[in-house]
Order: structure tokens, then sequence, then C-alpha cells
């Protein structure tokens, strides 16, 4: 009798170590929780670092046309 396995199944087993849906779904959700206690933060810290370096930029740009009209008066 023929087995009834997929041969996509055999890869994922053979290379990911998968050995069943409820494997599978074990390992969906072990990235989906690593994705938020992670990822998630990594680009708010991301975000907020570009946000602040943005503003400084912004202040220095605006401290130097401040600077430029003192000068001139």
């Amino acid at each position: 009798m023929a087995s009834r396995a997929s041969p996509l199944g055999g890869i994922m087993h053979n290379a990911f170590g998968f050995r069943g849906r409820r494997n599978v779904m074990a390992w969906l959700l072990a990235g989906g929780i690593a994705y938020y206690l992670y990822v998630k933060p990594v680009q708010a810290r991301d975000d907020e670092q570009r946000r602040v370096r943005d503003q400084a930029k912004q202040w220095a740009e605006d401290a130097a046309v401040a600077a430029g009209r003192s000068d001139r008066q």
C-alpha cells in the first residue's frame, strides 16, 4: 500500500523538522510571539531614535538660521 504522505510534508519534515499540523502550529505560534516580543519593540525603538534625530537636526537648523539673523543685525 502506498504512503499517503505528501512530498511537501517530507520536505518540511526533513528540512525544518516539522512532523505534523500541531508541530507546524506550535512553530507558527512561537514565531508570532517572537515577532511581537522582539521585532516590534526593535522597530519602535528605531522609529523613536529616528524621530529624535530628525527633531535634533531641525533644532540645529533653526538655531543656525537664528544665529545668522542675529549676525546681520
